[in-house]
């Protein structure tokens, strides 16, 4: 059985980002013909799941860059992590705007929202973990930990935009 090394496992996590990314393009062009009576939360989703998963794309690329200027591993996951930090810092107040603004109309989720908010946590603890240097031997681990958890977050709001295109073609 073979192990994926971290570089593999970061560009296998790009890769997925950017799938999803993909989708709320496409699910944009589609989401004008389906489900009317939820297409305000739909488009939140949306933008939420193409922010969440092209900074998903973009951070398990960022590892790569120090090492190209020959900084040590543990600081490229250093600067990793504080990178992470500083997307989320920037991204994550409209998210939240915006899943606030969606309370409002039908499909809204609280639980699924809920359950989002807490694997950002969990992420942004985790990159806050790596920037900090722990755990000393293994800084890869909390920095690929996060990114998980932002995949996670692309999931979800994928599973939800989905469920919400098929709906009105359910059978009853």
């Amino acid at each position: 059985m073979s192990i994926l090394n971290e570089s593999e496992l970061l560009l296998q996590i790009s890769e997925l980002s950017v799938a999803f990314a993909g989708f709320a393009g496409i699910g944009t062009a589609l989401g004008e013909h389906i489900n009317p009576k939820e297409r305000q939360v739909d488009a939140g989703r949306l933008t939420n799941m193409l922010i969440v998963s092209l900074s998903t794309a973009m951070l398990a690329l960022v590892p790569f860059i120090p090492t190209l200027f020959g900084l040590e591993e543990s600081s490229a996951w250093r600067i990793a992590g504080v990178s992470a930090l500083m997307v989320m810092a920037v991204f994550l107040p409209g998210i939240a705007m915006r899943a606030k603004r969606m309370k409002r109309y039908a499909g809204y989720s609280t639980r699924r929202n809920v359950i989002s908010f807490g694997l950002a946590a969990f992420a942004a603890s985790s990159f806050l973990s790596c920037a900090l240097g722990f755990p000393l031997h293994h800084p890869s681990a909390t920095y690929i930990l996060g990114l998980a958890a932002l995949l996670l977050i692309s999931s979800i709001l994928f599973f939800s935009v989905i469920v919400s295109f098929l709906r009105p073609h359910a059978p009853d």
